[in-house]
């Protein structure tokens, strides 16, 4: 019943979205507020449907970051330019420390000043891609320079994403470190190896069916996702390393166009 009516409200509150000309992401925040527990209270620990409201919401989180990975693609820093790349990392330093200080100062420790920075910094590149896009604003001079920090954001995200599990779990054992560091990146080295030499020939013959093609994506993304939550790190962080080992492929467009309404 409570998921039922949460799939209505999204419905009703995304076309009130697109009505008054807003990306529909902004109406899903807007749901998730109201169906939280400041509101309707329908995701609590007496509901019936916690666990598979939970489910649903670590997927959507998963397929979110495995569309990030697909626009995470490293050859494009030679085309971006040093000018997109200093001022995509100048503007996290900048709004990251002001945002920290702002933090501090309403009584947050330093680690959580920290944190509070950083969610700051980044910006949603979903949001502002969708928006660009809708305006018809991606080719000119002002949405190319948007997209070029957008990239760099990503990209230092996705490194602190992939390191923040490693800080959290750090207790002062430096062996213990290194050793969670170098299994993470002896997975990710042999999944980019794996999806380059197997998956071209693959992705060729399976984009001739968009089916097909769509729930390869989905099939990925959740498998890389489950490997690498039951080696015991993030299950998000598996769907952003999935994206991120297509991201060179021709069909990473596509399949991030058919994975964004799911």
């Amino acid at each position: 019943m409570s998921l039922s009516f949460i799939i209505a409200i999204s419905a009703l509150f995304t076309i009130i979205a697109k009505l008054i000309k807003q990306p529909p992401i902004i109406a899903y925040l807007i749901v998730g507020v109201l169906v939280g527990p400041v509101f309707l209270n329908l995701v609590n620990s007496e509901s019936l449907n916690q666990g598979l409201i939970q489910t649903f919401a670590r997927i959507g989180v998963a397929f979110l970051l495995f569309i990030v990975g697909l626009h995470l693609d490293f050859r494009i820093l030679k085309e971006i330019g040093k000018t997109y790349i200093f001022a995509g990392v100048l503007e996290i330093i900048i709004v990251g420390f002001f945002g920290g200080l702002i933090g501090f100062f309403l009584g947050f420790d330093i680690i959580s000043s920290v944190y509070l920075g950083l969610i700051i910094a980044f910006s949603s590149t979903v949001v502002v891609v969708k928006i660009l896009s809708d305006k018809k604003q991606i080719e000119t001079l002002h949405g190319r320079m948007s997209l070029g920090i957008l990239i760099i954001q990503d990209i230092i995200a996705a490194i602190f994403l992939i390191l923040l599990p490693f800080i959290v779990d750090f207790n002062g054992n430096n062996n213990f470190i290194l050793k969670e560091i170098l299994i993470a990146a002896f997975i990710i080295f042999g999944i980019f190896i794996f999806a380059n030499l197997v998956f071209k020939k693959i992705m060729n013959y399976l984009a001739k069916s968009q089916e097909a093609l769509f729930l390869f994506g989905i099939a990925w993304a959740l498998a890389i996702a489950t490997i690498f939550f039951e080696l015991g790190f993030s299950l998000e962080i598996g769907a952003l390393i999935a994206g991120m080992s297509l991201a060179s492929s021709r069909y990473s467009y596509d399949l991030s166009g058919k994975m964004k309404p799911l």
